[in-house]
């Protein structure tokens, strides 16, 4: 399963910093963040996440490392890879972008031409 392309806030904590972020894309193995420029967060440097997914208000926690760090503008996008998630999270999260998949195929059909 691919990663699919979805806004949410997510919490990052690394060596206790809390830094908010904003999910790009998102799949089984990891998550691109967008963050506001400052520092680049070192490759492999453990990080705990917390997110709620769009239309679920649980809460998952996931724990990940970095994997890339770049500037995006004034932004930075930094990939992480999962390195601990729970059974429960990791069903929702499979669920989520199985669903996302399927609204990304569906969307061209669902275009229609103005009659």
């Amino acid at each position: 399963m691919e990663r699919v392309r979805a806004t949410f806030a997510v919490k990052m904590v690394a060596e206790a910093t809390i830094v908010l972020a904003q999910c790009e894309d998102v799949g089984l193995t990891g998550i691109t963040l967008r963050r506001a420029g400052g520092q680049p967060i070192p490759i492999g440097l453990p990080i705990k996440i917390c997110f709620s997914l769009p239309e679920d208000r649980t809460v998952l926690t996931a724990y990940a490392e970095v994997v890339t760090d770049r500037s995006a503008g004034y932004f930075r996008r930094t990939g992480l890879r999962f390195s601990r998630i729970s059974p429960e999270a990791s069903r929702r999260l499979g669920a989520f972008c199985e669903g996302g998949q399927t609204r990304k195929v569906a969307a061209p059909s669902e275009q229609h031409a103005p009659g």
